[in-house]
């Protein structure tokens, strides 16, 4: 899924031609996250496959925990989160991911019982306050496990108490797992005209 922030960072492999890279390199949203009138964190929840979880804020101490989850990735999974092949994570880069701006991002982690970073979910939110774009990245080992469901489910909710209206994701016809999940948390689905993705959206004003 992309989020409209690209860079010309040497890492990335030139993309296909009319495309551009991305590479989630806003900073996140963490701070009044803690106070969520909805949530308090850290969130200690077992996922609908069973697998023990605890969900948190992005902090800016999150490097090594991001080189570890990066370095799970597949090279399919890191094309169909950053529209480009990526060849290296360098530490500018990973401490650009971890870094905060509680103005208009909402970003949140998954841990296991033993502190591993099994993924990450993100809402950057647009200037108007009302609409925010959606990421979410998992770890290949925890695949169909329930947990992007919960990441992006908490996302959700923090972004509903700060009054966002709409949040929608581009993705990938190929990246099934994504599709799947936005149709089984009530997204809409659609094509994007003249392009070879998809848009997921969803009206948080009708979500309970």
């Amino acid at each position: 899924m992309k989020i409209e922030e690209k860079s010309t960072n040497s890492d990335i492999e030139p993309s296909p031609e009319g495309s551009s890279p991305d590479l989630y390199s806003y900073a996140p949203f963490s701070g009044s996250v803690e106070t969520s009138k909805s949530i308090r964190f850290p969130q200690q929840i077992v996922t609908d496959e069973g697998i023990e979880i605890s969900i948190r804020p992005v902090r800016p101490d999150d490097v090594a925990l991001l080189k570890s989850l990066f370095e799970s990735l597949s090279p399919e999974s890191i094309y169909f989160r950053f529209f480009a092949p990526i060849k290296d994570f360098p530490d500018h880069m990973l401490e650009s991911f971890a870094r905060i701006n509680e103005d208009c991002e909402i970003a949140l982690t998954a841990l296991d019982r033993s502190g591993k970073m099994l993924g990450i979910c993100c809402i950057a939110i647009m200037e108007d306050g009302i609409r925010g774009e959606f990421a979410v990245l998992i770890g290949d080992p925890w695949h169909g496990k329930g947990i992007g469901a919960e990441l992006l489910k908490h996302c959700l909710s923090l972004a509903k108490d700060r009054r966002v209206e709409v949040v929608w994701g581009r993705v990938l016809p190929g990246n099934t797992k994504m599709l799947a999940l936005g149709r089984k948390l009530g997204f809409t689905l659609k094509q994007v005209p003249d392009d070879n993705e998809y848009e997921l959206l969803i009206d948080l004003r009708k979500k309970n």
